[in-house]
């Protein structure tokens, strides 16, 4: 996006930054690798789904509590 301002007979062109800067890590080259992968996951059926959130958190401590590459 580009403001236009005409200053004493002048066209000066500003450009804009159509991402805040606060937001600007999402459109990262890693974030968006992660949202890719994100959207693949979702589309092989590839998560799970809690009834709640307290099986969501003992999901969350059983996972925790797992030795790396254990499958259990």
């Amino acid at each position: 996006m580009v403001e236009y301002v005409n200053r004493d007979g002048e066209i000066v062109l500003r450009p804009r930054v159509a991402v805040h800067p606060d937001d600007a890590w999402f459109w990262s080259p890693e974030s968006q690798a992660a949202e890719q992968a994100a959207e693949e996951d979702l589309a092989a059926g590839r998560y799970t789904m809690f009834d709640n959130e307290q099986a969501f958190f003992a999901h969350l401590s059983k996972l925790a509590s797992e030795k790396p590459g254990d499958t259990g």
